[in-house]
């Protein structure tokens, strides 16, 4: 799977407010960073679901759109 279509599933995932599917997508020792939820720095699975189930908790409406993707086969933006 390219880490486009594995950004696209995330998206599509939080869409459908799917958090295992959401978590599929993430490995144990994952990070994720964004400025827009409580705790920024988001550090392994635990911390990670966490944070995704507070913003589906607290979104009205999820829907993502890709702009723009960067990816160097460690990492994406």
């Amino acid at each position: 799977m390219s880490h486009r279509a594995l950004l696209e599933g995330l998206l599509g995932a939080f869409t459908k407010r799917d958090l295992e599917a959401v978590m599929d997508c993430f490995g144990a020792d994952a990070v994720v960073f964004d400025p827009h939820y409580p705790i920024a720095e988001m550090k392994g699975a635990v911390a990670i679901r966490r944070g995704f189930k507070w913003a589906l908790d607290n979104m009205e409406k999820p829907g993502f759109a890709v702009r723009h993707f960067w990816g160097d086969g460690a990492s994406g933006a």
